[in-house]
């Protein structure tokens, strides 16, 4: 079972995901989460292999750029970081 900060921070993951480009998203859930090689995706994708790596970089960076406020956080800075924009969130 999840406790609440690897719960929030589960959501904040999928926010970022979110965010991403369509092609950006799909490369980073086919490769990094569901394993494909990049030469199966440039094959479905119908692109480079060059390509896809490029695009896997950017889609990495990207997603690292979007989670850094968690980077070194403990679970209980986590749990303090996801209230505070929850009352963020309620205030606008």
């Amino acid at each position: 079972m999840l406790t609440e900060a690897q719960m929030c921070l589960r959501v904040d993951v999928q926010r970022a995901l979110a965010r991403l480009d369509p092609e950006d998203r799909l490369v980073v859930k086919t490769t990094l989460i569901s394993g494909w090689t990049l030469d199966e995706l440039s094959s479905v994708m119908g692109c480079s292999r060059d390509h896809c790596h490029w695009v896997s970089k950017r889609a990495v960076a990207t997603l690292r750029r979007h989670l850094r406020p968690y980077q070194g956080k403990t679970t209980a800075s986590l749990r303090q970081c996801s209230r505070r924009k929850n009352v963020r969130r309620k205030l606008r």
